[in-house]
């Protein structure tokens, strides 16, 4: 107790330090090493034991540099699914008019004419390819027109 009758309440800094292996996330870092170490042990040559290298290199400073973000990036990352993003959709007030989905189908057309062209130069068949492709569009077409834009916004 001190002279004027306050409390002093010392937390340990374990308490709330971040368990992290060489700047990293402990459980990423102990994943990202366990496979660099499945790729290198087998005498798989060297192909992969420079893959296993690049990835410890490249991965462990990836994750030392997520871990300066946010020392639980994962938990958090992990936690971030179980929220229900489609019941509070962005929208700037209750009057706006919800967004288009024009570009989607005009993208998913043309798609569907690349991936035509493509599947016709390399295998032929036009009489085939085509129409399956013009279905696989329309189908996507159909999807996002009979979408409805009005989302609950109680789950």
């Amino acid at each position: 107790m001190r002279a004027d009758n306050r409390r002093l309440n010392v937390i340990h800094r374990s308490l709330i330090q971040p368990v992290l292996v060489m700047g990293a996330e402990r459980q990423l870092a102990i994943a990202l090493w366990t496979i660099c170490l499945a790729l290198v042990l087998p005498p798989k040559g060297w192909l992969a034991a420079g893959a296993a290298l690049f990835l410890a290199t490249a991965g462990h400073a990836l994750l030392i540099y997520l871990a300066k973000l946010d020392p639980q990036f994962s938990e958090v990352y992990v936690r971030h699914f179980r929220y229900r993003q489609e019941c509070y959709p962005a929208r700037t007030s209750i009057w706006c008019l919800p967004p288009s989905h024009a570009p989607f189908i005009v993208a998913c057309w043309i798609t569907a004419a690349v991936v035509g062209a493509v599947i016709c130069i390399r295998f032929g068949h036009p009489a085939i390819v085509f129409p399956l492709c013009a279905a696989g569009a329309a189908f996507g077409h159909w999807k996002l027109s009979t979408t409805s834009n009005i989302h609950p916004t109680i789950p």
